[in-house]
């Protein structure tokens, strides 16, 4: 099976601050790459929701709030309200840009 991906995933497990469907949520984060992430999130989640990030950036820096939507979701077996997540951001974010921020995970 050839990898669809463009992106490498990097595994990080992390807490990240999201919006969605009018609700400010922390959430777990699992991988993220220049162009996504992945979380789980306790409330159910449909593909196309519009979801905003708030991601560290650094301690003398703001940290960057990037514009994303849900491409895949699943209910997370053991709990019918907690769904597994993955998110693709508007725009890419650049590999430095990630790198200064997989430094505050």
């Amino acid at each position: 099976m050839t990898e669809k991906r463009r992106f490498k995933r990097i595994q990080i497990l992390a807490t990240v601050l999201i919006q969605l469907q009018n609700e400010t949520l922390k959430v777990v984060a699992y991988n993220i790459s220049q162009k996504g992430l992945r979380f789980v999130i306790p409330m159910d989640v449909r593909a196309g929701d519009h979801v905003t990030i708030t991601l560290p950036v650094g301690e003398s820096k703001e940290d960057i709030i990037i514009n994303s939507k849900v491409v895949r979701f699943h209910k997370v077996k053991s709990s019918a309200q907690v769904c597994d997540c993955g998110i693709e951001f508007d725009n890419e974010i650049s590999e430095d840009l990630l790198k200064q921020i997989l430094i505050n995970f």
